[in-house]
């Protein structure tokens, strides 16, 4: 629950929105943003690489997104590549 808490309370572009949980039986469901992708699926795309303006663009964005957690006195304890969400917009 103190990760619903947690997320619940997050608003800034660059951290996933939260829009509600539910119990169902033993299970909490989270309805959270739909994200396009995250950090280590880049890696598989760009397997060859990728330029440096667009590794620029994502550590800015994680960047951004780390400052408003620390200036709101929020820290999360875990941080891995695997979990950083990129909430673009799809085109499609």
């Amino acid at each position: 629950m103190k990760e619903i808490q947690f997320i619940s309370s997050l608003s800034h572009p660059n951290t996933v929105k939260h829009f509600g949980s539910y119990v169902k039986g033993q299970y909490i469901w989270m309805a959270m943003e739909f994200c396009l992708g995250s950090a280590s699926d880049l890696l598989d795309v760009f397997k060859e690489g990728m330029a440096e303006q667009d590794i620029a663009a994502i550590i800015g964005e994680t960047v951004e997104g780390l400052a408003y957690l620390h200036s709101s006195h929020k820290i999360h304890r875990q941080f891995p590549l695997s979990t950083y969400c990129s909430p673009r917009k799809s085109d499609h």
